[in-house]
């Protein structure tokens, strides 16, 4: 599945022009060219547009000669699979011109709402008064982070309950396992923290004292290290006993230090609020008429009226369908008749349409819509979508490219998803297949119970046997008194002689008894096992060539799969290969037709700046055509907007959308 996704993600991060219709040469121009497949070309300036406009990861690991060849091919295998989507309809698609009108409105509303306008617009006396008065945010004290177990001490019992606390105390402080103060949560059910897990949070010395009393607060002020526990404290109501967790420092930050998250906030509440004033008078403006007889006819599961298919159904145009409130879009006003349930800004949205459109929600949708008011609000936020669709028409963000960008994609996504359909192809293998392959891969769903164990390694020879042990015993007495987690991996870190392990601080990852018997012998193995809680530590263990001390991490129990158990993920796995394959193939085709031709000498000439020096270059990710670059492009999703100009950008009915 993963890597059928990366495949999808890949073809559709970049995008070009695209033409419709039956082929024809390509456009004539006088600029050097640096491609040409189909119907079409691309010029060295648009490509070296393309390049200027993407992010200083792009243009460093792609700025090279096959860097720029992958991600040029990238772009012409997305225009292709765009074609193909096209000819078989979903540029008509309910799903696409729902992407495509989601897009509109978030390009016009970053453009009319613009952060870096906004926040450079801000004045220096409006950010200095938004810091005094959240001065409590940028000047906080330091804070600390315990667990608490309580122990209510009511008049007359407080001998007894300090003598439980310090008992438990004790036992506490012996226990290897470290989240044993959680298991005494039940000590007091009315105390807030034990619906936490008794995990206080972080809190400050006077909100601890406020709470729990000062002697708690300041108990929890003296531990230091991670899993510290603290003597049994007299605090309000009775008896405490703390366990360190973290701490974080004061922080003092000064109006100079916070002033670029003070614009980003500022702005980000004007943003809001002139948002909601736009909001408001563009409904107002709008006229909206709700007629609540009609709205009251609308009954849940009761719509008889399906959507018309597609092959039904003249087409309309892209700018038809913007402007059409609710799906399927493809329809045209004349086939959305009968009784009207609303009215505003020149549409209406008749009674049987919107109860379709209900109807077609999910089940949880469903079950919140069953009241008059809560089928109003969501009748309402149709409308004003509608109404920031018109507003993003009206300033032309049906040619934004970013816009268009997206209805590309969810185009291409529709169309693979109906082509290499997942539920068929699964079903498309024998059993016989699905039992080869279980039977192939018997290993991946039989294995043994495994372990995650640390170690430390003394080498022992003949003649230095005794020393050796004596030290390792003396390290398992140092490391059994430890309070800091981190001891064990730094010692395994500078004093373990098995140099693999010394290189992970001593982690072995996840081993089988057999694994750890063959590579430090059965004792070793049997230590292993028998560890139980996480962070137990093992005795000195005589294994292979040495002594070792083990500490425990985690375990994965055997896992034993048999075939009616592990038949879908099978089929899942068989589709996702031979989807892979056939997608490889189908796409080699289209290239082939497409006759592909790519001009070396002038994507040669193709000037890519990097925008980074040479000592920052040292902080991006390693090259991605090290890996891949299908998979870095997907993962990293940096190449943002399509190569066309504004008006050349030509979909199924782009000629009715005019000129921007």
């Amino acid at each position: 599945m993963q890597r059928w996704r990366m495949v999808l993600v890949v073809l559709m991060v970049a995008g070009c022009r695209r033409s419709e219709g039956p082929s024809k040469p390509p456009r004539q121009t006088s600029e050097p060219v640096v491609a040409t497949f189909a119907d079409r070309r691309i010029t060295t300036s648009e490509l070296q547009r393309y390049f200027d406009d993407q992010s200083s990861f792009v243009r460093f690991h792609y700025g090279n000669a096959e860097g720029k060849k992958a991600v040029l091919q990238i772009m012409i295998q997305t225009e292709l699979l765009a074609d193909q989507a096209v000819k078989e309809g979903f540029d008509v698609d309910d799903e696409a011109v729902e992407q495509y009108r989601k897009a509109i409105i978030t390009q016009w509303m970053r453009a009319k709402f613009h952060d870096d306008e906004g926040e450079s617009d801000l004045s220096a006396a409006d950010l200095r008064a938004y810091y005094e008065a959240h001065r409590a945010e940028y000047q906080r004290p330091e804070r600390v982070r315990v667990r608490m177990t309580f122990f209510k001490a009511s008049p007359g019992r407080e001998a007894a309950v300090q003598a439980e606390a310090e008992k438990a105390a004790r036992s506490l402080s012996q226990a290897k396992d470290r989240t044993a103060p959680a298991d005494l949560a039940a000590r007091d059910p009315e105390d807030a923290s034990r619906g936490r897990q008794l995990d206080l949070d972080f809190r400050s010395h006077d909100e601890l004292a406020k709470s729990y009393g000062e002697a708690v607060a300041a108990a929890a002020d003296a531990l230091k290290a991670p899993q510290e526990l603290s003597p049994v404290v007299r605090g309000t109501g009775g008896f405490y006993l703390l366990q360190f967790e973290g701490r974080t420092p004061a922080e003092g930050r000064s109006f100079e230090a916070s002033e670029p998250e003070l614009r980003s906030r500022l702005w980000d509440e004007q943003r809001n609020k002139r948002y909601d004033d736009f909001l408001k008078t563009l409904v107002e403006q709008a006229e909206i008429k709700i007629d609540d007889a009609e709205l009251a006819k609308v009954n849940l599961g009761s719509s008889d009226k399906a959507p018309q298919p597609a092959s039904a159904v003249q087409p309309t145009s892209l700018e038809e369908q913007l402007r059409t409130t609710l799906p399927p879009y493809r329809e045209s006003p004349a086939d959305r008749v009968g009784p009207v349930v609303a009215t505003f800004a020149g549409h209406q949205i008749p009674t049987a349409e919107l109860e379709r459109y209900f109807d077609e929600q999910s089940p949880y949708v469903r079950s919140q819509l069953r009241s008059e008011k809560a089928k109003k609000q969501l009748l309402n936020g149709l409308i004003t979508g509608q109404l920031l669709v018109d507003e993003g028409l009206k300033k032309g963000f049906q040619h934004d490219q970013i816009a268009l960008d997206r209805f590309k994609k969810s185009m291409i996504t529709g169309w693979m998803e109906g082509k290499f359909n997942e539920a068929q192809g699964e079903r498309s293998f024998s059993e016989a297949e699905v039992r080869a392959y279980y039977q192939a891969h018997r290993d991946d769903y039989h294995r043994p119970e495994r372990l995650r164990v640390e170690m430390i390694f003394f080498k022992a020879t003949p003649a230095h046997e005794a020393a050796v042990q004596a030290e390792a015993e003396e390290a398992l007495r140092s490391l059994s008194q430890a309070k800091d987690r981190g001891a064990f991996s730094r010692l395994a870190e500078t004093r373990s002689d098995d140099v693999a392990s010394r290189k992970t601080l001593g982690d072995l990852d996840f081993r089988s008894h057999d694994e750890l018997a063959k590579s430090y012998g059965a004792a070793v193995a049997a230590a292993a096992e028998s560890l139980v809680a996480p962070g137990e530590l093992s005795r000195v263990v005589r294994g292979d060539g040495g002594f070792y001390l083990l500490r425990f991490e985690e375990r994965l129990p055997a896992l034993n799969l048999d075939f009616e158990a592990s038949e879908k993920q099978i089929r899942s796995q068989l589709w996702t290969e031979r989807r892979a394959k056939l997608f490889n193939e189908y796409l080699y085709g289209l290239m082939k037709q497409a006759q592909i031709k790519i001009d070396e000498t002038e994507l040669a000439k193709l000037e890519v700046d990097a925008g980074v020096s040479s000592g920052d270059a040292s902080q991006l990710a390693p090259s991605a055509l090290q890996f891949g670059w299908e998979k870095q492009l997907a993962s990293e999703k940096r190449l943002r907007t399509p190569l066309t100009p504004l008006p050349d950008f030509p979909y199924t009915a782009q000629q009715h959308l005019g000129s921007p």
